[in-house]
């Protein structure tokens, strides 16, 4: 998990593989191995990344990677395992909790890849409200365990946030969210939850990033960057928010501090890509650029 919440996605894989085959029968190590894939190929995708360098127009020009069958195939088939692990357990005993969170998760997995890698939204939305109910049946049955709410509060945001014409449409089909309960049930996981508590609070980030003010925003990514500060996302993400906020002198600090850790490879940040790299550079000085003219203005 240390390195899945550092965005280690390789090692997290290779982790999990070692830890399913001592567990095979685990639903919890076959649901930990199924997120690592998916969340690999999502990172190579750019589906996971930061928003940092959206308006430079060199970092984007890139062409898009396409999906790679094989390991579409491979994360089917881990989470049709997963799936089976689940329903052994379940079918001895209907109320376990560790079987029903990890179906529920799995469900959430499935909907992921059918919406981004895919690209069937409409079965992306049938499968999370599977997972949506299962979570839901986990808070009944396990009230004491908040952990088990965060897929629903998850779709309950996603589905409750779709523009108002297209939630209509999708009604009639009987899917539909609620954005506000979302929220306050990812933030009961964040403030509450033990298993998923970390994903809960990046998940949370990512929802002030759009619900709430840059400068909490940042604030949010910030403490992310010092709890896994492997992850050089987080930082470029409270970084490129504090610019948003106004706080230019803040941003350049941790823009050069991510450029340093990448240069020497600290914190195992030289595992950044060059073109992102190349793109930091230009963040750097263009912010540079941009406090040297307001000195000049104020008469610093």
């Amino acid at each position: 998990m240390d390195h899945y919440l550092n965005r280690e996605f390789g090692l997290a894989v290779a982790t999990f593989e070692r830890h399913l085959d001592s567990e095979p029968d685990s639903p919890e190590a076959h649901l930990l191995l199924t997120k690592a894939l998916l969340y690999q190929e999502l990172h190579r995708l750019g589906h996971v990344g930061t928003r940092a360098f959206r308006g430079d127009r060199q970092y984007r020009s890139r062409q898009k990677p396409r999906p790679d069958p094989e390991v579409s195939r491979q994360i089917l088939a881990a989470l049709e395992r997963g799936r089976q692990a689940c329903e052994r357990v379940l079918a001895e005993s209907a109320d376990d909790k560790e079987a029903l969170h990890s179906l529920a998760q799995l469900y959430l997995v499935q909907a992921t890849h059918e919406y981004f890698v895919a690209k069937a939204y409409f079965k992306a939305l049938a499968s999370g409200r599977q997972a949506r109910a299962l979570s839901y049946r986990m808070g009944e049955l396990h009230p004491d365990f908040p952990d088990g709410l965060l897929v629903a509060g998850f779709q309950e945001y996603i589905v409750g946030k779709l523009p108002w014409a297209l939630r209509v449409m999708i009604a009639m089909r009987g899917f539909r969210g609620n954005k506000n309960k979302g929220i306050q049930l990812v933030e009961r996981v964040a403030r509450e939850g033990v298993e998923n508590r970390d994903e809960a609070r990046i998940l949370m980030a990512v929802i002030q990033r759009s619900e709430s003010t840059p400068k909490a925003a940042a604030e949010a990514f910030a403490r992310l960057a010092e709890d896994f500060p492997r992850s050089y996302m987080f930082p470029l993400e409270a970084a490129d928010l504090y610019e948003s906020a106004r706080q230019r002198t803040t941003a350049l600090e941790l823009f050069r501090e991510v450029s340093r850790k990448q240069k020497s490879g600290e914190d195992r940040f030289d595992r950044m890509s060059a073109r992102m790299a190349a793109a930091l550079g230009r963040r750097i000085e263009a912010l540079e650029r941009a406090l040297s003219a307001q000195g000049r203005r104020t008469g610093r």
